[in-house]
């Protein structure tokens, strides 16, 4: 016996302090977790100043996109797309817009729309300062630019 415990006795007091300490640590997490402040069912969670703004920015419209130019477009015409679109928030200021995709009538994606005549799906996407986005498609005709 003393033989055993000679070899294996340091292992055995190891394992049992660090069972103990491993106790020790879970039971202070449940302690300190019993401790904490948690909601109640059903409680409102705009009273704290971070909840309001949360609500706020969450209530937030997402913004418009319009189409601006309302004159007829055609091949002959080389006016960037990005002036046909202008984008506002919801505090009414004035946005940057980016042009995602073009789209032919056969619903192939093309660089630009003056190549040919046809209808054109354009979409234009717009971000806030609050990262509330928007995505909009607009069908714009072009036509050939004959006299």
């Amino acid at each position: 016996m003393k033989t055993l415990w000679k070899e294996y006795g340091q292992t055995v007091i190891t394992v049992l302090v660090a069972a103990t300490l491993l106790i020790l640590c879970l039971w202070g997490f449940r302690i300190i977790g019993s401790g904490m402040e948690r909601p109640a069912a059903g409680a409102d969670v705009g009273n704290n100043m971070d909840g309001k703004m949360l609500k706020d920015i969450h209530s937030r419209q997402v913004p418009v996109i319009i189409y601006e130019d309302n004159r007829i477009l055609t091949i002959a015409d080389k006016i960037a797309l990005s002036e046909l679109f202008h984008a506002v928030d919801a505090d009414g200021k004035e946005l940057k817009i980016e042009i995602t995709d073009i789209r032919n009538q056969a619903g192939k994606t093309v660089e630009d729309i003056y190549e040919k005549a046809g209808i054109y799906e354009i979409e234009v996407r717009a971000e806030d300062a609050y990262e509330k986005q928007t995505v909009s498609r607009f069908r714009i005709p072009v036509n050939g630019g004959g006299i």
